[in-house]
């Protein structure tokens, strides 16, 4: 079982271990590639690959850093990249790359995984030391539900409500991510393209992270209101200034990016509620969205281009359910009774507690 306190060193190594052995499945006498951005980006900290190398020593695997440039997108994969995992047995990414390529068929048969572990806060946190597996059974307990699903449905307190009814014998399609994520994270995302309401986005438009491209970040100094009709955006409303700006980006990333500019693919809500951000999401946009996501309190929407999109949308501390079962209320996970979730941390050996907390990830209540 996770102890409530640990020395921050140990806490480190042990987030690291768990990260290599249990979300990589990195044995004794395997290679291991972990690649990361050049120094000085300020997105993952500089230093953190170290951590990973003592690790795999000490395990008896065989490390290797690997430095690549940011690129633009998964057309734009460096050769050295591409070379070596073709020859690792395992793959790390400690780069905002491995987000870009999420959806790629990629080579080699060794096992890829983006981690979401920032720094070595997050790394010596419960974070990083929670056991993947306790994640990846929430996960897999919510598709099953969402694949018997005829209907679902997403409101917040900021007026957010939209639902989508799903065809008989083919529920709700979901992509599946070809990296795995570290922690686990997030739902694949699922299908809006027939999705009906209003969605009442605040805080930013980010990037979805599969092409970079200037003024990713937009900041919503105000909510923006987005009526959607059979999965198109059919208006924006809001300040009209703000509305004129959002307008223009949609506009300018369509035209860059080519495919549909109105088009509102998927979305997905975060599973891991041990995800928090330090400090305010208006702080750095780009690092808060890159994280944050995983929060149960976070569902976000890809929209304008080719699938899966390139621009996204949040609202928050939503309320979501399949049918009339309530996935998540509030920001918070609200599938299990107390007993379920008493029964899914003793299989895990974790407190349960853990499962229900509701961390700060940068933000206030239901905004």
């Amino acid at each position: 079982m996770l102890p409530d306190r640990v020395d921050s060193s140990q806490a480190i190594a042990e987030g690291a271990n768990n990260l290599l052995t249990r979300g990589a499945g990195l044995r004794a006498g395997e290679s291991l590639l972990i690649v990361v951005e050049p120094p000085g980006q300020g997105y993952y900290q500089d230093d953190l690959a170290d951590h990973l190398v003592k690790a795999a020593t000490a395990i008896g695997a065989q490390p290797q850093v690997l430095t690549v440039p940011l690129g633009g997108g998964p057309d734009d994969i460096p050769a050295a990249l591409l070379n070596g995992l073709i020859h690792t047995d395992r793959t790390v990414f400690l780069h905002r790359i491995g987000d870009q390529l999420r959806f790629s068929h990629l080579p080699g048969a060794g096992t890829k995984v983006i981690s979401y572990t920032l720094d070595t806060d997050y790394l010596g946190a419960d974070f990083a030391r929670l056991p993947p597996s306790l994640l990846n059974e929430v996960q897999e307990q919510i598709l099953d539900l969402l694949s018997r699903a005829r209907r679902y449905t997403l409101r917040c307190r900021n007026g957010s409500r939209a639902t989508m009814t799903l065809k008989p014998k083919r529920g709700a399609r979901t992509t599946a991510f070809t990296i795995d994520n570290f922690p686990p994270m997030i739902i694949p995302p699922i299908d809006a393209q027939g999705l009906n309401g209003r969605l009442i986005f605040t805080h930013a438009l980010t990037s979805t992270g599969i092409h970079e491209y200037e003024d990713a970040q937009q900041p919503l100094p105000s909510p923006l209101t987005v009526y959607v009709e059979s999965g198109r955006i059919v208006e924006l409303n809001g300040d009209a200034a703000l509305t004129a700006r959002i307008e223009e980006h949609i506009e300018t990333i369509g035209a860059r990016f080519g495919g549909d500019r109105r088009a509102l693919y998927s979305w997905h809500t975060g599973i891991n509620p041990t995800t928090f951000f330090n400090g305010a999401a208006s702080d750095d946009a780009l690092r808060w969205s890159g994280v944050a996501f995983g929060s149960p309190r976070y569902s976000h929407f890809h929209f304008c281009g080719h699938a899966p999109g390139e621009i996204s949308g949040a609202i928050f501390d939503a309320t979501i359910c399949f049918d009339d079962q309530v996935i998540w209320r509030d920001g918070r996970l609200a599938l299990f009774t107390p007993a379920q979730l008493n029964a899914l941390a003793a299989r895990h050996d974790v407190p349960a507690h853990i499962l229900s907390t509701r961390l700060s990830i940068g933000i206030s209540d239901c905004t």
